[in-house]
């Protein structure tokens, strides 16, 4: 089996006003998840620069500007292989997320499909039914360590 170049996720919060953004794709077959945004790294691109392009790509937010931290490098095992999940974090501007709040921003990405996104209060994820169990255990455990 050949291993995959691996995939990044991110945590995009808002802390000032208490906010994370999360994704979702409607066209995909149930159950559809919110989640946090990121996807696959491409050939010939690092972690930092696949989590800028996932990120615009699936909520319009530009972080090129901003100071992403990687957190963790999480080892997974996918249809082709191992390889290493790439979770970064970053706090930003409300004015960078402002879009994003009590709105859902619809974005189109590179094979066509229709991916959402919007703000929810860091503070009641626990109430988020739909929302990623393995993404939810993802963030519980960064809150443990904070």
């Amino acid at each position: 089996m050949e291993s995959q170049l691996g995939s990044v996720l991110l945590a995009l919060l808002c802390q000032e006003k208490d906010l994370i953004v999360l994704a979702r794709q409607p066209g995909m077959r149930d159950p559809i998840y919110w989640k946090l945004p990121g996807g696959r790294i491409s050939t010939n691109e690092t972690p930092h620069e696949a989590i800028i392009r996932e990120v615009f790509e699936e909520t319009g937010i530009d972080l090129s500007s901003q100071d992403l931290m990687l957190a963790r490098e999480i080892p997974q095992v996918g249809p082709k292989g191992p390889y290493i999940q790439y979770l970064f974090i970053v706090s930003v501007p409300y004015a960078l997320v402002r879009g994003h709040d009590n709105k859902m921003v619809t974005q189109v990405d590179t094979t066509g499909d229709k991916i959402e996104s919007t703000c929810f209060q860091i503070s009641k994820l626990d109430t988020i039914y739909d929302f990623m169990p393995k993404h939810k255990m993802i963030l519980e455990s960064l809150r443990q360590k904070a």
